[in-house]
């Protein structure tokens, strides 16, 4: 645009030349001869072209062309305005053609990717239909008892694989504190005959003290037929008699006041438990274990079937046999513990992304995630403390036990510590544990809420 401003400028009207011609003073001629001075004439040369003839005279009615005259300022600027414009104007129709012409250009590729797109996905849907109709087709020629088997072969290779993995990160994380006490008591119990009671008082210094002198002991032992015992024996043999026979005699001594006073501790400590426990028959349920020979088969389905307003729990097993159950506490008393992980396991699978909608199902994934998976920041634990306990009762068959409040009951794990307040432990021991016979789960479970009720 500016070089353009400048060549305008520069261009200048050129001035139209025309012949000059003059015109001569002639005066009268006089008879006779005149004498004139050369200067009084005034001649003037034409200029000729070698090819043409000369001209007659000018006689002075030749048209005079006026050059034209250079612009104003005013003027100028404002031609240069409008030249301004006008290729300003230029500029912009010539920058939306070249948009108008990239939009075409991007539709054009966008409705040739939508073109493929839509043919990719017809190509998966018809695919993923000829997958399902071959895989119809294959279940369609597989029987029931092979598909049964089958089922059953894939559990028993899952539970191996995740057995395997189970023990894998065991042996890979180192031991804890608990486990090296437990480990080191277990030896001192084998090798140097501590009783449990001498132990269990002790902290983890005087234990590891304790199992240091033992192993020190077994790291220094010598051989009998080595030759420095064998040097020594004549010489030691009567003294070593007395020393032995003194040595028993103080080690029976000690065992003796050792158990003794293990009885009275261990008779004392389980009086006290017992103060807490209320043993209740249940003539519907059978106490004792159930046979490896009779015991039934992994649970693999769970239904919520029901009876016009009743719904009852059905439990569905790898043989097809099932059995309706028309409350919790029905279901706890009639299954062991592997079928209650089991279980878990298929609720938490069928709703580990929606919530039930269902009343049953509802109730059942309720009470089973807080007995695995307790939401230990909720503030249900901390106003438990103000609720009545009605009833407390222990399922030992299933490791369960049950807690009735005023208004609401919560089942528990028995090995499992759940946030509940010093003021509701008391509460529950107050009311006594009703179990159908005194063993080894109902003392770690009262044992376990002493500890709770003591803020341990």
């Amino acid at each position: 645009m500016a070089s353009t401003l400048i060549e305008i400028k520069e261009a200048k009207p050129k001035a139209v030349t025309s012949t000059a011609t003059t015109t001569t003073t002639t005066r009268p001629k006089a008879r006779g001869v005149v004498v004139q001075d050369p200067s009084e004439f005034k001649t003037t040369s034409l200029p000729l072209q070698a090819s043409q003839h000369p001209q007659a005279k000018d006689k002075g009615k030749a048209i005079m062309v006026e050059p034209q005259r250079p612009l104003k300022k005013k003027d100028q600027v404002a031609l240069d305005e409008e030249m301004a414009i006008n290729l300003e104007a230029q500029l912009q129709a010539e920058l939306i053609e070249e948009e108008r012409l990239a939009r075409k250009k991007e539709e054009e590729a966008n409705i040739a990717l939508i073109e493929s797109w839509d043919n990719t996905q017809a190509m998966m849907k018809e695919d993923f239909e000829l997958a399902q109709r071959l895989q119809a087709k294959e279940q369609g020629e597989i029987t029931i008892e092979e598909r049964s088997r089958l089922f059953v072969e894939l559990m028993n290779r899952r539970k191996k694989h995740f057995a395997k993995l189970r023990a894998e990160e065991i042996r890979r994380k180192p031991p804890t504190k608990a486990q090296k006490r437990n480990q080191m008591s277990t030896y001192s119990k084998n090798m140097a005959r501590y009783k449990h009671s001498q132990l269990k008082s002790k902290s983890y210094d005087e234990i590891q003290k304790l199992f240091d002198q033992e192993m020190k002991r077994v790291n220094t032992f010598m051989d009998m037929n080595s030759e420095i015992v064998k040097g020594s024996e004549t010489r030691t043999e009567e003294s070593s008699k007395r020393a032995g026979d003194e040595l028993k005699s103080d080690m029976l001594k000690k065992q003796k006041i050792d158990e003794h006073v293990e009885v009275e501790k261990d008779d004392q400590e389980e009086a006290e438990m017992k103060r807490h426990i209320k043993i209740v028959k249940d003539d519907e349920v059978a106490i004792d274990a159930i046979p490896l020979a009779t015991k039934p088969q992994v649970i693999v389905e769970y239904q919520i079937d029901k009876d016009g307003r009743i719904g009852y729990f059905k439990l569905i097993r790898v043989d097809g046999s099932s059995k309706r159950y028309s409350s919790m506490i029905k279901m706890l008393q009639g299954i062991d513990r592997e079928d209650l992980e089991t279980l878990w396991k298929l609720v938490k699978a069928k709703h580990e992304n929606t919530r039930p909608e269902d009343d049953y199902e509802r109730v059942l994934w309720g009470h089973l995630k807080v007995m695995f998976e307790p939401d230990i920041k909720s503030d249900v634990w901390r106003n438990l403390q103000g609720y009545k306990v009605t009833i407390c009762k222990l399922f030992d068959n299933c490791g369960v036990h049950f807690v009735r409040f005023r208004n609401l009951h919560i089942f528990m794990l028995v090995e499992k510590r759940y946030p509940l307040t010093p003021i509701t432990i008391s509460n529950m021991l107050n009311k006594k544990l009703q179990a159908d016979r005194w063993n080894e789960i109902c003392y770690q479970l009262l044992k376990l809420m002493k500890k709770q009720e003591k803020g341990q």
